[in-house]
């Protein structure tokens, strides 16, 4: 490390998702950046990570240092570790299946797979910031195809899709006439209310003044909602984990449906909903990235040891290498023990399932076999892949699953009792199956061959296991699920009320960790600390197309069907249209 300069604007150790933003911002500013992570890979909590790095669990562990006579653990260390992930429990279901598992590993290459995945509203914060900083050069995103949620008890194991527009409304055989009539006004009313709200009482128009309807509930009778439309509005709306009340004013709840709503349509989708191709762990990346160009300095596999004020700056330590700062800025799993202290926590439940045997709700045989789906079921929010989200190859899925904490149940207990309705946990092909009905040995003398290939084609003799009735009358098989990832997920922010060594210390060290699960809130906090740092400065001014100092090949060999992938900046928000880039 005897080639670093001696001195740093600003270092900033991790590389989750606000780290990564400010050390963009920051380093696009003309500040000298210095970005390390303990870990050998981008991302933190958002990383995207092969089929070997997430089966192998080292993401769920501290990460090792190389050996430059590091310890984050030493005693004489100010510098800790705090690992968001816990109770990890991985499953290969088809264990009776050893080819099938040994094909799933040889392809691991194939897989991007979100330790913490988020499908982003069109009009979302991220998506603003990505255009008008010209990140988004970087990144390529796809429309999710369907909504979907579960019904109101004693139909929660019904899932229908959510109509998104008047013409979904009107042809959905979901909800009666009144119904949809009274839900087309409610959409209507939403759309038109002011920000600061008013409301219209001539016209009956529900607007978002508080004083006017307090709260979801006031809202729902103001307009004559009834109990199943009430619940596909507010599965439609929050988010797990983002700890949003219906109960709260009614004025932030209108807020989001006017934005959920704005979302559909902006870039051609048909849904609210994009999804980033390769993963969420993209979008670090593409900020880090744009740090690197600008000057930033990356060294992965590294952390600081020790930290001490020296006049207007701080002396930090990583290994055998010294260095001075003016600011250091800690990730979410990085603590400064002298000055940090867990406060607010938010938990929530993980679960990451690879599935064969077609998706998890089929309106129709025909053209089912490419597309992305959302489904809120209960309580637990699930976007389910298949290979055009280069997230999972050709011919499985990938099943991302996101619940509230829960209590005296570990995550594959609740993410199975869930979900048991809508995926076959038994591991097992139907031929075997079968034969175990009819009380035969599923263990005789078949070869691998066969017995890859019967995951992988359902047969009518047990087809009553796994079957739905769709409405066009055709069958449709539950998906099989192969292999599964359980965890929790711990979102946390600094106390800020402890007491460190010294003021001119503490107003120096940034702490990115925020109990939000949302990306706003990732980057509403990277803001925060830009701010504190450079008061007069703009935060990360649009980059001109001519900074791009490199053009590097994708090594991923990309399914030509992906070809239709858009990029936000493409697309003009007058007309809808969009340029189709080439991949």
């Amino acid at each position: 490390m005897n080639d670093l300069p001696s001195e740093f604007d600003v270092v900033v150790v991790g590389t989750g998702l606000a780290e990564s933003i400010v050390s963009a911002a920051v380093s696009r500013n003309g500040h000298k950046v210095l970005h390390l992570d303990p870990r050998d890979y981008y991302g933190g909590k958002w990383t995207s990570l092969n089929w070997s790095s997430l089966e192998s669990g080292t993401f769920a562990k501290e990460p090792v240092l190389e050996s430059e006579t590091q310890d984050t653990s030493a005693s004489n260390s100010d510098f800790g570790f705090i690992n968001p992930i816990r109770s990890l429990e991985q499953i290969w279901y088809c264990e009776n299946a050893p080819s099938k598992i040994e094909e799933i590993r040889t392809l691991s290459r194939k897989f991007n797979v979100d330790v913490f995945p988020k499908v982003l509203l069109a009009r979302d914060d991220i998506i603003e910031l990505l255009i008008s900083s010209n990140v988004s050069r970087y990144l390529e995103f796809k429309c999710i195809s369907k909504i979907y949620s579960s019904l109101p008890a004693p139909a929660e194991d019904t899932i229908e899709p959510i109509p998104l527009s008047r013409s979904d409304i009107f042809t959905t055989k979901s909800l009666g006439l009144v119904e949809k009539r009274k839900l087309t006004k409610f959409i209507e009313s939403v759309l038109k209310a002011d920000e600061t709200g008013g409301n219209d009482e001539s016209s009956g128009e529900i607007r978002a003044e508080p004083m006017v309807a307090k709260t979801f509930e006031e809202l729902a009778r103001a307009a004559s909602l009834t109990e199943k439309l009430q619940h596909l509005i507010k599965s439609a709306v929050k988010t797990v984990g983002d700890n949003f009340d219906p109960s709260r004013l009614n004025a932030e709840f209108v807020n989001r449906c006017r934005l959920f709503l704005q979302s559909i349509g902006r870039y051609g989708n048909q849904t609210p909903y994009l999804w980033t191709l390769y993963g969420v762990g993209e979008v670090c990346q593409a900020f880090c990235r744009l740090s690197a160009i600008y000057g930033g300095t990356y060294i992965l596999k590294r952390s600081l040891n020790n930290l001490k004020v020296e006049g207007d700056e701080l002396e930090v330590t990583f290994g055998e290498t010294q260095l001075k700062t003016k600011y250091v800025v800690l990730g979410s799993e990085i603590k400064h023990t002298p000055t940090f202290q867990i406060g607010d926590t938010r938990t929530v439940v993980r679960a990451i399932l690879l599935t064969i045997g077609g998706p998890i709700k089929s309106e129709t045989q025909e053209g089912a076999e490419s597309f992305m789906s959302v489904y809120k079921i209960n309580d637990l929010e699930v976007v389910e892949l298949d290979y055009t989200s280069l997230a999972v190859p050709k011919p499985y899925r990938l099943v991302q699953v996101t619940g509230p904490s829960v209590n005296q149940v570990s995550p594959r207990a609740f993410v199975e009792s869930s979900l048991a309705s809508f995926l076959d946990f038994s591991g097992t092909s139907p031929v075997e199956e079968s034969k175990t009905v009819d009380g035969s040995d599923n263990k005789g003398d078949s070869n691998s061959e066969n017995e890859a290939s019967n995951l992988e084609s359902p047969t009518d003799e047990s087809a009553n296991l796994r079957k739905e009735s769709l409405s066009n009358g055709s069958i449709h098989m539950k998906p099989v699920v192969l292999y599964g990832t359980y965890f929790f997920i711990d979102f946390y922010e600094n106390n800020k009320n402890v007491q460190g060594l010294s003021p001119e210390r503490d107003s120096k060290i940034f702490y990115c960790a925020t109990a939000s699960t949302e990306i706003t809130g990732e980057i509403r906090r990277a803001q925060e600390i830009f701010t504190s740092m450079y008061p007069e400065e703009e935060f990360l001014p649009k980059a001109s197309d001519g900074s791009q100092a490199e053009d590097p090949e994708d090594e991923t060999d990309v399914n030509r069907e992906t070809a239709n992938a858009t990029n936000p900046a493409d697309f003009n928000d007058n007309d809808g249209s969009a340029s189709t880039p080439t991949i």
